[in-house]
């Protein structure tokens, strides 16, 4: 016999001669990949990816168009098909009629696709034709990766009846399915909870741990007398304190200390702020760059001293891991945070600076003073992060997992 064994959450697979001769000889299964967002800014979607292709799986993406971006480099550099079928602004993707045209033309396509072998759908808008599909054309399988937990998500933006009615649809749907995946083992917990009756699921951790072969930047001593950066990655969509950040800037920027703020990507929240920005003339000392792509948003976030992390409480923050917690220590810069607690422990860990709440501009300013005065503790979090992304926190380990899910799923005589 021989054992694959799984480091995080779930069993070791074993498997005899056979059957593991067979995972290493077999044709290339199909994987079909739902993803109603914008695959540049969702590089969890990527990084797995790029290690199915690896471990000799066909991988096709579905996912939203945003603007006229080209997907053809993907397949080049990675083998990866993406297909964008949908076309659809940050504003009209929360709209009802966008999930329904999604989903329409999720079936359609993968209807003239014969040969899928696994669905793997993230969140529950990929989830639910997901499960359609799979009712239609029985023989496959199908894996959802939730990235958060979707109703919960939802709560503070529609309120308890919607939420009530998404929690029921987000059980029925994980019921359905083969594998779960979660990002925080709380989050996996809750969701057994939720759906009890689930002998037929395996559930996996695997975190949103970045890829070794990223930036890796090294300590740069930031002099005093020198501008103070600031890096903001991310989508830029309400509830993440871009009015408050920008007050802060400015109430540094009146004291005479010398900031600058990048605030990388794009959304919903781009033209407000970009306003506000010229309005309270703070365009010198705040850039944004809109989007970029993934290798040219790290390149930017790199040259900063500091990168920060604003996210409003609500019931989802339990289950917050956001990639660039951890790229931000790869990239070498010292890390603001609100306190999350599915990244808490990794924030106490490298000791990085808390934004207490109710978060404000005074709050915000003095978390960035506090980490711009003391370099040596900016230096000792940078330090203790990428010592721990080298040894741990790194998408090689999280890739064993999903393969070993993906070969259990596959390939073990126990599914």
């Amino acid at each position: 016999m021989t054992c694959l064994e799984n480091g995080f959450y779930g069993e070791g697979v074993y498997l005899n001669t056979a059957q593991y001769w067979l995972i290493f000889m077999k044709t290339k299964k199909t994987v079909v990949m739902l993803l109603y967002a914008y695959l540049y800014n969702d590089w969890r979607v990527l990084k797995e990816a790029k290690s199915l292709v690896t471990n000799n799986y066909n991988v096709t993406i579905l996912c939203l168009l945003f603007q006229d971006e080209s997907y053809d480099n993907y397949k080049n550099s990675y083998g990866i098909e993406v297909i964008p079928i949908l076309k659809i602004s940050y504003e009209k993707r929360k709209s009802f009629k966008g999930l329904m045209l999604f989903w329409y033309y999720c079936i359609k396509q993968m209807s003239i696709m014969t040969d899928i072998d696994v669905i793997h759908s993230h969140d529950l808008p990929g989830l639910i034709p997901g499960v359609f599909y799979k009712y239609m054309r029985r023989g496959m399988y199908l894996i959802f990766d939730s990235h958060e937990m979707f109703a919960d998500a939802i709560y503070g933006l529609y309120g308890r009846y919607i939420y009530s009615i998404v929690q029921i649809v987000e059980n029925v749907c994980i019921y359905n399915s083969d594998v779960y995946i979660g990002v925080v083992k709380s989050q996996i917990e809750l969701t057994k909870k939720r759906i009890r009756n689930h002998n037929h699921i395996n559930f996996y951790y695997i975190p949103n741990y970045p890829e070794l072969s990223g930036i890796m930047k090294s300590n740069i001593n930031h002099q005093k007398n020198n501008v103070f950066k600031i890096a903001y990655m991310g989508s830029m969509v309400k509830g993440r304190f871009y009015n408050e950040l920008i007050d802060a800037i400015k109430l540094l920027v009146n004291n005479n200390h010398s900031i600058k703020l990048y605030i990388i990507g794009t959304g919903e929240m781009y033209n407000p702020i970009i306003k506000k920005i010229k309005r309270e003339k703070l365009l010198k000392y705040v850039t944004m760059t809109g989007y970029l792509n993934q290798n040219e948003a790290r390149r930017v976030a790199s040259f900063s001293d500091v990168g920060i992390i604003l996210v409003k409480e609500s019931r989802n923050t339990v289950y917050l891991m956001p990639n660039k917690f951890f790229e931000y220590l790869q990239l070498g810069l010292g890390i603001i945070s609100v306190h999350a607690n599915g990244i808490g422990k990794y924030l106490d860990f490298v000791d990085a600076e808390i934004t207490h709440r109710p978060v404000n501009a005074n709050r915000i300013a003095d978390s960035i003073l506090a980490v711009m005065n003391d370099e040596d503790r900016r230096q000792r979090m940078i330090k203790k992060g990428q010592t721990m992304i080298n040894q741990n926190w790194n998408w090689t380990t999280c890739e064993k997992t999903l393969i070993i899910a993906y070969n259990k799923l596959l390939y073990s005589s126990n599914h």
